[in-house]
């Protein structure tokens, strides 16, 4: 028998400045994280939200944390402002989705209590502010541990242009099919 936590958290999501839900951000361009925290008890909840970006070897890049209350059954909308300072390019052997967003809840700092599960969003890309390959879409697959790079041209919905390339190094320890 599980046990719900006292606090319910949503998966994180990435937004643009105009609230539209993106995989992707350039490095000097402001996005917003937001998470979605519902207090699932009959009694007020004081909380800390706290939300961590990590890049692809798990450093983390940013955090950021805001303290409050929830009331009885309340459902909270916090939002955090994230510009990241680097990102890849072309000339740094392409762009992945390598980033992932991370956000649990505690009840305090001074006695803290673990109140929600860790909700991750994986797949994050972060460009370089002149990354030009905007129309690309750019895709790690493993198979038989080979890593391919794939990606794709998009005109109107439509694929005009694929191409593949591949790196013989080892990428897992063990076979994980296609990723």
């Amino acid at each position: 028998m599980s046990i719900a936590p006292p606090v319910a958290l949503g998966r994180p999501q990435l937004l643009d400045i105009n609230g539209q839900q993106v995989d992707y951000i350039s490095s000097g361009q402001q996005g917003v994280i937001r998470i979605i925290a519902t207090n699932n008890q009959v009694i007020n909840q004081p909380v800390v939200i706290i939300v961590e970006v990590r890049d692809a070897i798990g450093v983390t890049e940013y955090i950021s944390w805001q303290k409050g209350t929830l009331t009885a059954g309340d459902r909270h909308y916090f939002e955090a402002a994230w510009m990241p300072n680097k990102g890849c390019s072309e000339a740094s052997g392409g762009c992945y989705p390598d980033h992932e967003i991370r956000a649990f809840v505690l009840s305090d700092f001074e006695k803290p209590q673990v109140l929600t599960w860790v909700e991750i969003l994986q797949g994050i890309t972060v460009r370089a502010a002149d990354y030009e390959g905007e129309q690309y879409k750019l895709h790690r697959v493993v198979v038989d541990d080979v890593e391919y790079h794939v990606e794709y041209v998009m005109d109107g919905g439509n694929v005009e242009q694929i191409t593949a390339d591949y790196d013989y190094r080892v990428v897992s320890s063990k076979k994980e099919g296609v990723t």
